[in-house]
């Protein structure tokens, strides 16, 4: 590429000083970014259709964005809090039904119990069999290397996806949390029994849930209660 005097342009600024407006430069250099979103969102619809329970596809980019991925607008830490609420609810009313008869059971049986299903260990074997670690993303692409999706480069050149152990445990947390946010309690219990992560259907308790929202909602709106939240000393 040359200027219009038939010099060789060889910096990105040149490019800009001779051939784009300050708008179209700034719209230019976000599009690695852009393009990488859209990746990741064509990534994330593809780990739904692995899965046999409905997810909203923007939870599934968030269940698998790493803290050091910038390009959702948050990471999986949001969502594995609820997946982690709900795993331990699991397994912690699977335990108390398996040792209710149990007169001599007491609550440090009941905790033995509950944290055998729950254990890092369980978790990132699970995840290994999901192949969670195909659609995790634990960095912003470097727009120096980045190659745009499915040009012949980056299909040459992809680049294994590398995750520790601890990173695939808290994905899969935020899978559940993903499930949960997109469908309700039942549905969620429902694919932890499918997945052989905690028997709830097997034991018999999925009767106890039923298949419906069970979110708490307000009979007024919030305003009319008036309340006070200003701190006095």
């Amino acid at each position: 590429m040359t200027t219009n005097q038939g010099t060789p342009i060889f910096s990105t600024y040149n490019v800009y000083k001779h051939f784009l407006t300050v708008s179209q430069w700034e719209r230019a250099s976000q599009l690695p970014s852009v393009l990488s979103f859209f990746e990741r969102c064509l990534n994330a619809n593809f780990l739904i259709s692995k899965l046999s329970v409905y997810v909203h596809p923007e939870f599934a980019v968030w269940a698998t964005s790493c803290n050091g991925v910038h390009t959702s607008r948050k990471t999986y830490e949001t969502l594995e809090t609820y997946g982690d609420t709900i795993l331990k609810f699991a397994a912690t009313m699977l335990a108390y039904d398996r040792l209710a008869e149990d007169k001599k059971a007491g609550e440090k049986n009941i905790e033995n119990m509950k944290n055998s299903f729950i254990t890092n260990l369980t978790l990132y074997r699970l995840g290994q069999k999901m192949k969670l670690r195909e659609h995790i993303y634990m960095k912003d692409p470097d727009p120096k290397k980045y190659e745009p999706p499915f040009s012949i480069a980056s299909i040459n050149n992809e680049e294994f996806l590398s995750c520790t152990g601890k990173n695939l445990a808290d994905a899969v947390e935020s899978l559940l949390g993903a499930i949960f946010l997109s469908n309700n309690l039942h549905r969620t219990l429902q694919f932890i029994s499918d997945i052989q992560l905690v028997p709830m259907e097997q034991a018999g308790l999925m009767k106890y849930f039923p298949d419906k929202d069970l979110t708490f909602k307000l009979g007024s709106e919030l305003e009319i209660f008036k309340f006070d939240i200003v701190d006095k000393v």
